[in-house]
């Protein structure tokens, strides 16, 4: 399982680095943001105290809106870490479809907790298919049209017995 290696190469070898990418904005644009196995670690647990009071499920799974960066696989880790079901849906039914029929259809199927997008250019899809009672968690930026929290507060606090019971079970 993904939880066992992650957990495992932060024990063997923490200061190891896991992934890096360049920053794209702001004072650090240009700069590497490099996150070894045992930060990774320690952001999982985190993101997934979130996922648990959310009330994530194998019915209320993690959608993710996004292209690939850190904070896609930070979110995917931690739903992986508490046996959360996650679905990566492609970037093109979100922002070129006009309509979102097929965007629609999959998250009547799939019937998300939370949505994962890295910003505001996905708000026209998130408005038009998710239901109001779904947790939108933005990589930067904000909603105009609904209430979203920003990855940032996602790293925030500390995971509690309730993220090693998920993790256990």
């Amino acid at each position: 399982r993904f939880a066992d290696a992650l957990e495992n190469w932060a024990r063997v070898a923490p200061d190891r680095t896991l992934v890096a990418q360049r920053h794209t904005h702001g004072t650090t644009q240009g700069a590497w943001q490099r996150i070894t196995y045992a930060q990774m670690l320690a952001r999982v647990r985190t993101i997934a105290g979130h996922l648990v009071a959310m009330r994530l499920s194998p019915e209320r799974p993690l959608v993710v809106l996004s292209g690939n960066d850190v904070e896609h696989l930070s979110m995917f880790l931690a739903a992986a870490w508490i046996g959360v079901p996650y679905a990566p849906i492609s970037t093109a039914y979100s922002l070129v479809s006009q309509d979102h029929a097929k965007l629609r259809h999959m998250m009547t199927t799939l019937t998300p907790g939370c949505v994962y997008a890295s910003d505001p250019r996905f708000e026209r899809a998130i408005v038009a298919t998710m239901p109001d009672e779904t947790h939108i968690v933005l990589g930067q930026g904000s909603l105009e049209s609904r209430p979203s929290r920003t990855f940032a507060a996602m790293l925030e606090g500390k995971a509690g017995a309730e993220v090693d019971k998920a993790h256990a079970k």
